[in-house]
């Protein structure tokens, strides 16, 4: 009896497989025009449909939709920019403020793992503050590009048991762009609260960086123990940049509706959409281009 049942699934499949070899998926008819192919910024253009296809995706050709970066996740020739403000106020007039970048750092926020890391003193790139909000200008890192990812770091250090404060250090505006050859921006901190900032005492629990999404803050009364200490961002890849996108406007369970756009910069733009038929038996694409001007 069980070897019936076997032989029957197995001529079950095999006429179900002879049948399906029968299935082929067709070509999309889909095709995309404009009314014309120069418009001015801000005007808006409408994109008239025939044809018709399962899926279709479309990339508006302006910057994070351009169908030829679609896989692109690196900038080529990028150029880091780092910038931020500080405010370094009462205390003596000696900065015991670092701005430190490693290319080996774990991660791990214990005193053994910050020694440990080959931390790169980049302070000398940094204009502090001497008692004012100050801009620190911008600090390239484009020598540290190659390596696939790195921390920052401010590290604070207190002389204990002085007569005088030590000096108060509030880091606010901490931004941090990659830029191409064409001065492309594209952004890998937008803000200080997307740091991913944790901070760890190597010396001295009394005093430790205060966190918040606005700015990083730390000082020391007088009279108090000495104290290092740091706070450290999350892990940073300074050529790293997510793969520009499409938008689905149709698929299998919806229609195609109306679609427009509007271009707010100047410049060439290729339009670009991807119209798809798919099934488990296969699947079969076009992909149509529109090449429009948009002037001031």
């Amino acid at each position: 009896m069980k070897k019936n049942i076997f032989l029957f699934v197995i001529a079950s499949f095999m006429w179900m497989t002879s049948c399906d070899n029968g299935i082929e998926v067709t070509a999309p008819t889909f095709d995309v025009k404009t009314e014309k192919l120069s418009y001015k910024k801000e005007d808006t253009v409408r994109f008239i449909f025939s044809g018709d296809a399962e899926y279709i995706t479309f990339y508006a050709g302006d910057k994070g939709a351009e169908y030829k970066h679609r896989f692109r996740t690196q900038v080529a020739d990028a150029k880091p920019i780092l910038n931020f403000n500080s405010n370094g106020r009462y205390g003596p007039p000696e900065r015991n403020l670092s701005l430190l970048i490693a290319t080996d750092f774990t991660g791990t926020m214990n005193t053994e793992n910050i020694q440990k890391a080959n931390w790169q003193d980049i302070s000398d790139r940094v204009n502090f503050s001497t008692g004012t909000v100050v801009p620190s200008g911008d600090i390239d890192l484009s020598d540290f590009v190659s390596f696939p990812q790195i921390h920052l770091a401010f590290k604070y250090v207190g002389i204990g048991n002085t007569a005088q404060a030590q000096k108060t250090w509030t880091i606010t505006d901490f931004v941090l762009n990659t830029y191409d050859v064409d001065d492309n921006t594209y952004p890998i901190v937008r803000s200080l609260s997307e740091g991913g900032w944790l901070q760890h005492s190597v010396e001295g629990d009394t005093r430790v960086w205060r966190i918040t999404a606005a700015d990083l803050w730390l000082g020391a009364n007088a009279n108090e123990p000495s104290n290092e200490d740091w706070v450290i961002t999350k892990a940073l890849n300074l050529a790293s940049i997510n793969p520009d996108n499409g938008v689905a406007i149709k698929t299998l369970t919806s229609t195609a509706e109306p679609l427009s756009h509007v271009y707010t910069e100047a410049g060439d733009y290729v339009v670009t959409f991807i119209a798809k038929n798919q099934s488990i038996y296969g699947e079969q694409e076009v992909v149509r281009e529109i090449h429009l001007s948009i002037t001031d």
